[in-house]
């Protein structure tokens, strides 16, 4: 039997780094490719010699038709390879990378000749000062700078021993002139920037994008992250993440990068058409609910659940002695109708909200308490969605959460994408990291977090997806089958399922549930 050969993932950082600045990337990256990390030659003992020759040295060290990603400097070294190499390179993800470096009279959206001038006399005179200033250029932009500076201080590459290495790569960052060449590569292409890159500047995104439209390449995306510097891998790993494996997925070159968003409308008809089964299915969600439940048995007051479902945290808040009022909201009216059913002896006092959890329709610290199990990762836009929580808290008022990390479903995430690859087929969850980072920026202190992993098993991969569907969690993204998911489609997912099943002979699905106690912080003028 013919095996499928693996295709590499290379990884290449930028100036100033090497492999260890990809480690929570990596975590991330889809499963099964095998990663190969280069480093810029900051250590080699020989002499450097001219671009042109490192350009071969790295693409020699490079495994033929690799997936390549590659940040900044390294990323102008792999426009060369994709181009002087082209079987070296079968896609290409650029991360906060300028055609050129310093700008030029025909690409005036990089950064003047005098400033970068300027920089590198700085370096000749003091290099480790200068590097400590150019990372906090790096981290411009990053709402967690003290995170972000802290792993890039630690992982640095240069040293005093190494300095004239990294002089001599410095300047490279001058003779590097892409303008051309970005636009006549071969290979599918993903090129993503930060909007506040103190060193590359998002003009840069703009122009790389108009040039794609009119060489009039298909197979190129520009994206785009709000509130992102220079380092992206690092300050919105997750975000990044997603893109690259959207990208990577792609055996077609199709890098349409909107297939993982949600679409409300399919989020509010999948959960109406489980309203009756919901029950019957959530055992995960029950089991949830009850444990984020259990975490704070003080809060009360005026209280808001988002997402309530079928009403687990609504009735367990509605039981206490200390709750004056009792808010349930979700998008789906059917749920609502639903826990209307079972809060009718349980509490005189509840309300029901039908709204999108992204648009809350209530005033400014109107509720003492928030609380939301197993709602947050159905958000389109969680910065929104905590944001919208810190509006409608009061000052010191305390946000419940319990969500799915990105780790959920993984097991069949990689089946259906051995099975079918061209769809999405599964909701893709965020890391924890980035949704504390997010929480923290829209003004929430944790309190308390936990982590548990909980792993349920079925007999077949038809009684898992029945099992999605009763509870309505199947596949809500824009980027899934449009049409019906035929016969062999299935039989390829069972059988890239089956290689999955366990000692016990059951098919394993993994659920990573998140707990956070937040609690708002007090407003200052």
């Amino acid at each position: 039997m013919e095996h499928k050969q693996q295709v590499p993932i290379v990884l290449l950082p930028g100036w100033g780094a090497d492999s260890r600045i990809w480690l929570e990337l990596t975590e991330l990256l889809g499963k099964g490719e095998p990663l190969h990390f280069l480093d810029l030659p900051f250590n080699d003992a020989r002499a450097l010699g001219s671009v042109e020759s490192e350009v071969a040295l790295l693409a020699e060290k490079m495994p033929n038709n690799s997936k390549v990603i590659a940040w900044s400097l390294g990323g102008m070294f792999a426009v060369q390879i994709a181009k002087q190499y082209p079987h070296k390179i079968s896609q290409l993800c650029l991360l906060a990378t300028n055609a050129t470096f310093v700008e030029r009279s025909d690409w005036r959206e990089a950064m003047p000749l005098t400033t970068f001038s300027t920089f590198c006399e700085s370096f000749d005179s003091d290099a480790m000062k200068t590097i400590a200033r150019f990372n906090t250029l790096q981290i411009q932009g990053v709402q967690d700078r003290r995170s972000v500076l802290k792993k890039i201080t630690s992982r640095g590459a240069i040293n005093e021993q190494n300095a004239e290495n990294a002089r001599k790569l410095l300047r490279y960052l001058s003779e590097f002139d892409n303008t051309d060449d970005l636009f006549g590569l071969s290979q599918p292409l993903l090129a993503i920037f930060g909007d506040e890159d103190a060193l590359v500047p998002v003009a840069t995104a703009e122009r790389v994008r108009a040039g794609f439209s009119v060489h009039g390449q298909k197979k190129r995306s520009v994206e785009i992250i709000k509130h992102c510097g220079h380092i992206p891998h690092l300050s919105h790993t997750a975000h990044v993440a997603k893109l690259i494996n959207i990208f990577f997925q792609s055996d077609k070159g199709d890098v349409s990068l909107d297939k993982y968003y949600k679409d409300k409308r399919r989020i509010e008809e999948s959960f109406s058409k489980a309203s009756r089964t919901y029950d019957q299915f959530a055992v995960l969600q029950r089991k949830v609910a009850e444990q984020l439940c259990k975490w704070a048995p003080s809060l009360g007051g005026r209280v808001l659940d988002i997402g309530c479902g079928t009403g687990y945290c609504l009735l367990n808040f509605a039981k206490r002695s200390n709750v004056s009022s009792l808010v349930g909201l979700d998008l789906a009216y059917p749920m609502l109708a639903e826990t209307r059913k079972k809060s009718v002896k349980a509490h005189s006092n509840i309300q029901f909200s039908q709204a999108d959890m992204e648009n809350l329709p209530f005033p400014h610290g109107a509720f003492d308490t928030v609380v939301s199990s197993l709602a947050l990762q159905w958000a389109g836009d969680i910065r929104q969605w905590f944001k919208e929580s810190a509006r409608v808290l009061s000052n010191r008022g305390n946000l419940l959460v319990a969500s799915l990390g990105a780790k959920t479903l993984g097991e069949l995430t990689a089946a259906w994408t051995e099975a079918d690859p061209t769809y999405v087929h599964v909701n893709q969850f965020e890391d924890a990291g980035s949704v504390l980072d997010i929480a923290d920026a829209q003004g929430f202190d944790l309190l308390v977090a936990a982590t548990d992993y909980q792993i349920f098993e079925y007999a077949s991969v038809k009684a898992l997806m029945e099992a999605l569907k009763g509870i309505g969690a199947h596949n809500v993204n824009s980027g899934g089958n449009p049409g019906l998911t035929g016969r062999a489609t299935f039989k390829r997912l069972a059988a890239a399922y089956e290689k999955k099943r366990n000692e016990r002979h059951m098919l394993p699905v993994t659920y990573e549930v998140h707990y956070w106690l937040f609690v708002k912080r007090v407003n200052r003028p």
